[in-house]
């Protein structure tokens, strides 16, 4: 599957299983936008985490013809998230495994898993993937779900919240943000 269709699935999917759901509830407004930041230390993450997270992330979703994570600022997104409460919960499984991922890239390639060649990188999201103990409680396939799920989320999801920065991920899939038009009431002119 090509990587602009697999996008194009991944952000469909979720509209598509909020047509069925009933009610309407006011969004909350969005609180300030979040800072944007391009280097560490971030909010939770420090300098080797930073570079260590945007090797993965730019793994996951690499630059080729269009832009990736790099582009889009992803890390940024991560680190905001892992600062808010609800996602914050991660945090230390998050950083276990990006721990773990510099341990494996430290004994395949003998550098941090940022310097690593694109093959030990990958090598190493891939035995995360597959499972294997982390520090304490913490399995890598549920670790690298949330890498994953996070990832795209900071690709895909408004800039508001630190990611798709210049709307990288919107023009990957061909999204375009058009400005609200007011509803008219039932019965007054088209």
């Amino acid at each position: 599957m090509h990587r602009r269709r697999f996008l194009s699935f991944a952000l469909t999917v979720p509209t598509l299983s909020l047509a069925g759901c009933r009610g309407r509830r006011r969004p909350a407004p969005p609180g300030p936008a979040v800072e944007q930041r391009t280097t560490g230390p971030g909010r939770v993450l420090d300098a080797t985490q930073w570079e260590t997270l945007r090797a993965a992330c730019a793994r996951l979703i690499p630059t080729d013809q269009d832009p990736g994570a790099t582009e889009a600022n992803v890390v940024n997104f991560i680190d905001a998230q892992l600062a808010t409460p609800h996602v914050g919960g991660f945090r230390e499984e998050i950083l276990a495994g990006l721990r773990q991922l510099d341990v494996l890239a430290r004994r395949a390639a003998g550098t941090s898993f940022a310097a690593a060649p694109a093959a030990v990188q990958d090598q190493a999201l891939l035995r995360l993937q597959r499972g294997m103990r982390l520090e304490r409680r913490f399995g890598s396939r549920h670790c690298f779900q949330v890498l994953l799920t996070l990832t795209l989320e900071g690709f895909l999801g408004h800039p508001l919240y630190g990611g798709n920065h210049d709307l990288a991920g919107w023009r990957c899939v061909g999204f375009q943000l058009r400005p609200p038009h007011p509803r008219r009431p039932y019965g007054m002119g088209a």
